[in-house]
């Protein structure tokens, strides 16, 4: 599975996909980003989940415009 993001003037929307499932593995992110971004060869996705206890996240870094989606 493959969601799709575009960042312009740093707001990010989701332009395709939906919701990961749980423990699912494999799944990707494919960005696309304004010319901000052009310069930074390494980027951070910050993935955030729901528990029982709260929110909680895990961090992907990555190169280029596809990130792995962690299993959350």
């Amino acid at each position: 599975m493959n969601i799709t993001i575009t960042i312009q003037n740093r707001i990010a929307t989701l332009t395709g996909g939906g919701e990961i499932p749980c423990g699912a593995d494999g799944c990707t992110v494919t960005f696309t980003f304004d010319s901000e971004w052009s310069a930074l060869a390494v980027r951070t996705a910050r993935f955030s989940y729901l528990q029982k206890d709260g929110w909680h996240h895990r961090d992907a870094a990555f190169t280029g415009n596809v990130a792995a989606i962690p299993a959350l």
